[in-house]
């Protein structure tokens, strides 16, 4: 599989200008709050201004905000970049990454000469991170471990006292363990299921958020990281190119923290939503991954009499374009993620469906 492939995302198809609706990107349904909409269009001002290049008031706000040191947190241009930075400042010569998951990670790793290996989940296992991981640890030779939760494509959360688990043998044996919550704003009670709380006693737990899904604001690129290892973030800061994240980028996350009224309308959405999709896809016979976050995976290959394309069909026929994760390690051919959406664009995605099993 050549690497070009391998790091391909959602939102990404040759002939994108016949799309009308967009379900392999999983950004916020309700789109950017209006409020940040308006503090965007009413502000152009500051674009005329150098940007902070430590996003002081802005590390202020998510510290206050999440209720964790400001001096504990770095800000980025999008997650990708803190991924990228994690990755070179940490320089682990070998590197863990547990799959299928972004592809982010490996690419990262890999441009900067780190040797990766894989911790595959099953699909027998509904993908799903177990207590088996705990042995394969305790005698894995690694120096970062990158992992998603709720991880993407599957939807899946690591249950807590898993995490706690691994973060207690990757302190015992220095071993950075990276957490990517970026999906976690849309889940039902976040507070109780984040890792945050275990980072004060766990310097080699890094959490790794971003704004770009949970506020659909993917233009402006703005991700952060937390962690107890005031040595880390200063490592990070000093390795950023200056004025990396820029004086809207920092103005829009300002913004963007106060929305909590939207933020509640959004978990209340894609719960009700969600669950919507997957009970109207297993009554359409294909095989469905529970998920607990904003999007679903789903594999089409048992309902199928000859192999057809799904993404091409929905994307030609019904100007609908789904994500495709045969270019995730650990799925195949026949596996798709659909972002949850507004209810009637579910439903003319399951009408699409319809129409594509009758054929």
């Amino acid at each position: 599989m050549n690497h070009q492939m391998a790091f391909a995302h959602g939102g990404e198809y040759t002939d994108y200008n016949q799309i009308k609706l967009d379900f392999s990107v999983n950004t916020n349904p309700l789109g950017m709050p209006g409020n940040l909409s308006y503090a965007l269009t009413t502000n152009v001002d500051v674009l005329e201004k150098y940007p902070d290049r430590r996003s002081r008031e802005l590390c202020l706000a998510i510290s206050e905000k999440r209720g964790v040191p400001s001096d504990n947190i770095f800000v980025g241009n999008g997650a990708s970049e803190v991924i990228s930075l994690l990755a070179k400042v940490l320089a682990p010569k070998n590197a863990l990454i547990i799959e299928p998951t972004f592809s982010g990670y490996e690419r990262a790793l890999l441009s900067n000469g780190s040797k990766v290996s894989y911790y595959e989940l099953t699909r027998e296992n509904e993908y799903t991170l177990t207590q088996d991981f705990i042995a394969f640890l305790e005698k894995a030779k690694c120096g970062a471990i990158f992992a998603c939760s709720p991880n993407n494509p599957t939807g899946h959360i690591i249950d807590l006292a898993l995490v706690e688990e691994i973060a207690e043998i990757c302190e015992k044996k220095k071993i950075f363990f990276i957490l990517d919550e970026c999906f976690m704003g849309f889940v039902e009670n976040s507070d109780s299921r984040s890792c945050q709380k275990l980072l004060a006693d766990h310097p080699h737990l890094i959490l790794l958020d971003a704004f770009t899904k949970l506020y659909c604001i993917p233009g402006i690129r703005l991700g952060y990281c937390i962690s107890s290892n005031n040595e880390l973030i200063k490592a990070l800061y000093d390795a950023q190119p200056e004025w990396s994240v820029s004086t809207y980028a920092q103005l829009a996350g300002k913004e963007a923290l106060s929305e909590e009224r939207y933020v509640k309308r959004t978990v209340e959405l894609v719960s009700t939503e969600r669950d919507y999709l997957i009970k109207e896809l297993r009554l359409l016979g294909f095989e469905v991954y529970d998920s607990q976050a904003n999007f679903i995976l789903f594999n089409v290959a048992s309902t199928l009499k000859k192999n057809r394309n799904l993404q091409e069909y929905l994307a030609k026929k019904h100007h609908i374009l789904i994500r495709s994760c045969d270019n995730f390690k650990g799925l195949t051919e026949g596996d798709y993620r659909i972002a949850v959406k507004l209810h009637d664009e579910n439903e003319l995605l399951i009408e699409a469906l319809k129409s594509f099993l009758s054929l």
